[in-house]
């Protein structure tokens, strides 16, 4: 593995960082971070892309949440993405959207991003992702919700996780 990260401060309220990774078989990985601070809103858009040579040469086969297999084909591009963002759209009403997505569940198997000493433990490492979407009304006398709640199983995940959609308080 070797990456060679490139940081770009765009505005004073803008950045980037560009991480680009070799990896021994599986060759060229671009991994991208834009954040954005506004005074209603800030977030952070994740994009990992990369022509996996491993794949083009093995394939890929994995069970989908429905336990069908699936198959990716050996030019297909692997790729995740991930916003997390926080509005303030008036006096009394926030959201909050924490969304993941991948090409395919062995992506983070694969591609070892976002190195943590937790996913160190191969009990716990890369079984899901958390999707949240959240809208959140507030007055001193009054607090009401609506959110979706779920998660995004990957290959070693529990494939049977409880949602809750909608849930409204």
């Amino acid at each position: 593995l070797f990456a060679l990260p490139f940081y770009w401060v765009i505005a004073d309220n803008y950045d980037a960082t560009f991480n680009f990774m070799a990896l021994e078989e599986r060759g060229l990985l671009l991994d991208t971070e834009w954040r954005y601070l506004q005074p209603k809103h800030s977030g952070e858009i994740n994009l990992g892309i990369t022509q996996d040579q491993l794949v083009k040469t093995q394939g890929l086969t994995y069970l989908d949440p429905t336990g069908q297999r699936q198959t990716l084909a050996a030019n297909q591009t692997r790729w995740r993405a991930s916003l997390n963002s926080q509005q303030n759209w008036g006096e009394n009403l926030t959201s909050q959207l924490l969304w993941h997505e991948v090409s395919d569940p062995d992506f983070y198997n694969d591609f070892p991003l976002r190195f943590r000493a937790s996913s160190l433990n191969p009990d716990n490492q890369n079984q899901f992702r958390v999707r949240q979407a959240l809208l959140r009304y507030q007055q001193p006398d009054l607090q009401a919700h609506i959110q979706h709640y779920g998660y995004l199983p990957l290959r070693n995940g529990e494939q049977a996780i409880l949602e809750k959609s909608p849930e409204i308080g």
